[in-house]
């Protein structure tokens, strides 16, 4: 770790890159929306959070060895969404009681999530916050919709975790959107008593994703949408919903690449399988689950012996197919009482059991099926057949 201290002048975002922390020195520090106190702001590896402040200040940076930093002027932080945002928040609560956000891959979604939740936790409002980003989830796994009641400030989504998770089983949604849209309205009835609900979304937005996003909106029915990028959404958008759109500039300079975003991904399995330990779980005792449908009584699930890798689902006969080379070190969510509690990777699959390594201790209720495999050389996607 090296350290550094930091001068922020007021017309300038001080632009973090993890693994590292931050730590007010002298001056006034905001980052998302609330001023930094007197401990450190953690910027996990793969994330870049803004510094900003209203004059002039200082920070001590202590970086890691891939940590980077850089100062910006324009079109960066939370203070180009200042002026558009603000003139919503006395109605926080009131008229404004569910807000959407959409956008594209890396505009600022999950930034502006985190924002928008601290200035409303300023008003001392109970936030509900909707992870619909089953890609790069931050308060659950990928492939997994996670609900949180909020009530002090956030820097990072990833240091809270989802009181309610709801399975979908996979990270990309082209084809299975109405699955994912079923979870997000699933998961509303959990933070239903917040005094603003916000509900965070991914950047599927090419091809497919502008007709699913439009039916999210329609299902949701928002008071207010935020907009981060993409002009043809921004345009369809405001044909169908107009004054409840809010068109943001967006931000510059946090492109992720594919190796970043998978090796977040990659954290994210970790972190919920620390302590795992072997567990055996018997087919005959379970329940099978994918996309949010348990298989059993009205819906099948059959296992079969196969070395393909694959998933195959009849929505029509409401029958799932799983072969055994495709549950071997598949990532799960695993469900006791009710609720999904833990996860884990099936290790090995003989006859009727499987043998998981979990933190959970058994007996389990339902085994969430998902179409990612962590082997020794990281994330493999399953192929999922719908037919």
């Amino acid at each position: 770790m090296r350290e550094e201290i930091l001068v922020i002048h007021e017309n300038e975002t001080l632009l973090v890159s993890g693994p590292a922390s931050v730590r007010r020195f002298e001056g006034e520090v905001y980052c998302l929306g609330r001023k930094i106190k007197d401990y450190p702001v953690i910027v996990r590896k793969g994330r870049v959070l803004p510094f900003e402040t209203p004059e002039h200040a200082s920070v001590k940076l202590l970086l890691g060895s891939e940590a980077s930093y850089e100062f910006q002027t324009e079109n960066i932080g939370c203070k180009i969404w200042e002026n558009d945002v603000k003139k919503y928040v006395d109605n926080f609560g009131k008229e404004i009681k569910k807000i959407l956000i959409l956008g594209s891959i890396d505009s600022g979604k999950t930034t502006l999530t985190s924002y928008l939740s601290n200035l409303a936790t300023e008003k001392k409002l109970n936030v509900g916050i909707i992870d619909g980003d089953v890609g790069q989830a931050d308060l659950t796994p990928p492939a997994f919709i996670g609900s949180k009641i909020i009530k002090e400030e956030i820097f990072d989504l990833r240091d809270v975790v989802a009181d309610n998770i709801y399975p979908i089983g996979v990270i990309n949604i082209a084809g299975f959107e109405k699955y994912v849209i079923k979870g997000i309205i699933n998961s509303l009835n959990y933070v239903k008593d917040s005094d603003l609900i916000i509900i965070n979304t991914d950047g599927y937005v090419d091809n497919g994703g502008i007709e699913y996003k439009l039916n999210l909106a329609k299902e949701v029915d928002p008071d207010l949408i935020f907009i981060t990028s993409g002009n043809n959404l921004a345009k369809i958008f405001a044909e169908k919903f107009g004054n409840k759109i809010e068109v943001l500039k967006q931000p510059v300079g946090i492109n992720k690449s594919k190796i970043i975003r998978i090796a977040r991904r990659e954290m994210q399995y970790s972190r919920y399988l620390v302590m795992a330990e072997k567990a055996t779980a018997n087919l005959n005792e379970v329940k099978i689950g994918f996309l949010g449908i348990k298989f059993d009584g009205e819906y099948s699930s059959n296992i079969f012996n196969s070395y393909e890798e694959i998933i195959i689902f009849d929505s029509i006969g409401k029958k799932l197919g799983i072969s055994t080379k495709a549950l071997e070190k598949m990532f799960v969510g695993i469900e006791k009482e009710g609720k999904i509690k833990g996860f884990g990777v099936i290790d090995h699959i003989y006859q009727d059991k499987l043998r998981i390594r979990t933190s959970l201790k058994p007996p389990f209720e339902t085994i969430w099926l998902t179409n990612i495999k962590l082997t020794d050389t990281g994330e493999r996607k399953i192929k999922v057949s719908l037919i």
